[in-house]
């Protein structure tokens, strides 16, 4: 019975180890940037490997490039006037000149039908009408934009979701 121990413990120690490398062998290195990601140059677009963190996501937008055989559809652009982070039960509050809100706009763009967030990895969304506003929803809980629908001008919400903290733009179309 002693022998039959050491089979089943080196079995077991074998797959433990397999499912290590095969993590590391499936996955890339990516040499991801101080926002925890990095341009895909199959796509042209860029991506995260992970949800980083509150301080990168207050400065994380990259100008998103498509590649010619993506053919997305822009549905929205806005630019933030403002934002408020609340971190550990803390609101601060930042208002954006026009030059500074280049690097914070919202892009939600449409592709087969499918509704994504360019502007934050490329999330996707689902789409909510409700009268007057149109509420697009990350399919992962991340967050949400809120669009007023008005005849001249669109003004907007977009709330991010890092925990605990987040951080609200407030906009509107460009």
């Amino acid at each position: 019975m002693y022998p039959y121990k050491i089979i089943n413990i080196s079995i077991f120690l074998f797959i433990a180890i397999l499912g290590i490398y095969t993590n590391e062998l499936v996955s890339h290195s990516g040499r991801t940037d101080k926002y925890g990601g990095h341009n895909n140059r199959k796509t042209g677009g860029y991506h995260y490997h992970n949800a980083g963190t509150l301080a990168d996501q207050n400065n994380s937008y990259k100008k998103t490039t498509l590649s010619p055989i993506q053919k997305e559809t822009i549905i929205f652009e806005g630019l933030p006037d403002k934002r408020i982070v609340i971190q550990n039960f803390k609101p601060s509050e930042q208002s954006f000149s026009k030059k500074e809100s280049e690097k914070y706009k919202v892009l939600i763009t449409k592709k087969d039908g499918l509704y994504y967030w360019a502007s934050r990895n490329f999330k996707p969304l689902s789409k909510q009408d409700s009268g007057m506003y149109t509420i697009y929803i990350a399919k992962n809980g991340s967050g949400y934009i809120k669009i007023q629908n008005n005849i001249l001008t669109k003004v907007y919400l977009e709330n991010i979701h890092l925990g605990l903290d987040t951080i609200t733009y407030f906009g509107e179309n460009k």
